[in-house]
């Protein structure tokens, strides 16, 4: 006869299953990539803005040019065409865009922490999961093998009734024993299926085979309660993460003080048009300018966002 060799599933394969088909960290990751995207998004105001113009058609115009020509109407109509490109960049602006990439990055880095966290609550539970279905499989061979000697002692107590080396009472009570030891049976029965469910939601499939007992890395165990907390403190990722989505909000409010600065803005564009002479003729125009602008809000706005962030 051949020997039949079973898989058995171990811990890390468990954990790593867990990790890498569950829905939870496809969430965690897009909002990651998300975040990535909104710093890519604001970090597109360092570069500047290109306008590409065009229009066609027919117009009319009664204009100061028009009816110095004319003397009949002091108006015409005439076939016209625009092309138009603009450059724009931004110079200064109040530090509104370095400090919107900035809490953009601290947000990524928040986001790539949350992924970790559900990485690491998920094997968590992948880990609680193999343990309980590890413990109540365990749980429920004990019961069937016990349950054997119980049938034998209910058998050999039956027999000596028969033979009157003992009483009905004796009897009954091995009865009560094996049915006792039936409800737990059922019971942990139910434990099993239930904790092999509970298996197939984390890991997204059933367990192979038998479970094998884990091994303990006990040098990754803080020896103490007081370093086990102080290195949560230090190297947990939600603790990490909050202290970046904090610091991504305190750019966020240096952000919003920016519009009580003027803006300055460099400008180079290039415009062409044609129509009749009657109208105004070829208008060409050229430039190469700074703006500033400066927009005040009378209503207080500006300081109602600030305040809000």
């Amino acid at each position: 006869m051949q020997p039949v060799f079973v898989h058995a599933e171990t811990l890390e394969e468990a954990v790593r299953a867990t990790i890498t088909t569950h829905p939870s960290v496809e969430a965690a990751q897009a909002g990651s990539d998300a975040a990535l995207e909104e710093k890519s998004e604001y970090r597109s105001g360092y570069f500047p803005k290109v306008r590409v113009g065009a229009s066609g058609g027919r117009i009319y115009g009664d204009n100061a040019t028009s009816r110095g020509l004319s003397v009949s109407r002091g108006a015409g109509y005439s076939g016209m065409w625009r092309g138009s490109v603009a450059a724009t960049e931004t110079i200064f602006d109040g530090f509104e865009t370095r400090n919107r990439v900035k809490s953009a990055t601290s947000r990524k880095m928040s986001a790539d922490l949350n992924v970790l966290d559900v990485r690491e609550n998920l094997s968590y539970r992948a880990v609680q999961t193999y343990i309980d279905l590890m413990r109540s499989r365990d749980g429920l061979a004990m019961l069937h093998k016990h349950g054997k000697k119980v049938e034998d002692y209910l058998a050999r107590i039956k027999q000596m009734v028969d033979d009157g080396g003992s009483d009905e009472a004796e009897h009954q009570q091995a009865r009560d024993i094996s049915v006792i030891l039936n409800g737990l049976v059922d019971d942990y029965e139910g434990q099993v299926r239930a904790a092999e469910s509970n298996y197939f939601v984390m890991t997204g499939h059933a367990p192979e085979g038998e479970l094998s007992v884990p091994n303990v890395q006990e040098d990754m165990i803080p020896p103490t309660l007081e370093e086990a907390i102080a290195v949560a403190r230090k190297q947990h990722p939600m603790v990490q993460a909050a202290a970046y989505t904090s610091q991504s909000m305190a750019y966020d409010i240096e952000a919003a003080k920016a519009p009580l600065m003027p803006e300055v803005e460099g400008e180079l564009s290039y415009m062409k048009e044609e129509k009749r002479d009657l109208i105004g003729g070829e208008v060409e125009d050229g430039r190469a300018l700074v703006n500033l602008n400066w927009n005040f809000e009378t209503g207080g706005g500006q300081l109602a966002r600030i305040k809000r962030k």
